[in-house]
């Protein structure tokens, strides 16, 4: 996982929390957790996924629910980072089908090491698409609030169906319909 989610998680935490939130997370792990993690960097995900499982347990809360809310706020984060890469689309559907073939992969020239989910598109109408996303990570709930941060990015509404998890393939088949004002 590169080190730009570590840092994004930090924020999140730390906005959602309070200033060091964070780093008490990481000190109350076990003590060979070390930082600060560097945005360019590779860590090893289940890292993140005990960071993650460590703020459940020490506030109290549920896992998807947090997921998706940080994957919105997640979403909004790297668009600050990143514009060049929202700012040239006027909507959500745009940007969202350049996610595989443009952003996936200059995000793996920038870092060869970089491990990218996989998006493909079907059934697409005028204000409709269907997306399979496919990660050895299965962060289907992440990819969610992902969308709903692009959503809330070009200001719209995107309902969004899950037609279908499968963890034995480690897919999920998203529709998503554009609600244009």
């Amino acid at each position: 996982m590169k080190g730009i989610i570590f840092n994004v998680f930090e924020d999140f935490l730390d906005e959602k929390y309070g200033e060091n939130t964070f780093d008490n997370i990481i000190e109350a792990m076990v003590p060979d957790v070390k930082e600060p993690f560097i945005a360019p960097g590779t860590y090893p995900d289940e890292l993140l996924f005990s960071i993650i499982h460590k703020t459940m347990e020490e506030k109290n809360l549920e896992l998807n629910p947090t997921l998706l809310e940080f994957g919105e706020f997640l979403f909004l984060q790297l668009a600050k980072k990143y514009p060049v890469f929202v700012k040239s689309h006027n909507n959500a559907k745009d940007f969202i089908k350049t996610i595989h073939d443009i952003i996936h992969v200059e995000v793996r020239k920038l870092f060869p090491e970089a491990v990218t989910p996989d998006f493909s598109y079907s059934n697409e109408k005028e204000n409709e698409i269907t997306i399979t996303y496919t990660s050895k990570r299965s962060l289907f709930i992440l990819a969610e609030g992902l969308i709903n941060g692009c959503a809330k990015y070009y200001k719209e509404e995107i309902k969004l169906t899950i037609l279908n998890q499968n963890m034995k393939d480690n897919s999920c088949i998203f529709h998503l319909k554009f609600v244009r004002n």
